[in-house]
């Protein structure tokens, strides 16, 4: 579980992305939370949730979760259906 986040954090910071959450060593967890300098958390999640992706949108910070059963595959898919 905690070794998807450091992909899906490098990744959405590679997309221009500011990382909201803690991601030193010791702080990181299972759920990522990031948000896009100029797009609404809001439609992105929108965006995300039609292409069948699941995430979460709380206090204008877009939460992705990393469970047991994700790949690498399923961290790229959300990166690719980012804007």
């Amino acid at each position: 579980m905690l070794g998807l986040s450091p992909r899906l954090a490098e990744g959405v910071r590679r997309k221009g992305y500011r990382l909201v959450s803690p991601d030193g060593p010791g702080e990181r967890s299972g759920i990522t939370a990031f948000r896009h300098p100029g797009l609404p958390s809001t439609a992105i999640a929108a965006r995300l949730e039609q292409a069948g992706v699941d995430i979460t949108e709380c206090n204008g910070n877009l939460r992705a979760r990393s469970h047991f059963y994700n790949t690498d595959g399923d961290i790229d898919w959300l990166l690719a259906e980012l804007p």
